[in-house]
């Protein structure tokens, strides 16, 4: 079972199957990007998406290796 809800009383959960969800969003941001690779605020933009960070993100996260986004 995929992309439904269920509601209790107040409280609501999305459900989802992961791969399913993942392949999805996979797929969305390859066309995406390919929509845009011509779009100059992309390729500026781009560079700062996800890199490497080999000491964390201070100071959330130090002193080992994370894939981060931002500057």
């Amino acid at each position: 079972m995929h992309a439904f809800s269920m509601v209790h009383g107040d409280k609501t959960a999305a459900m989802f199957d992961l791969k399913l969800f993942c392949d999805a969003m996979d797929l969305a941001a390859r066309r995406w990007s390919e929509d845009h690779k011509s779009d100059p605020q992309v390729a500026e933009n781009l560079k700062n998406l996800i890199s490497p960070r080999p000491n964390g993100v201070p100071p959330f996260i130090e002193g080992f290796a994370v894939v981060a986004s931002g500057e």
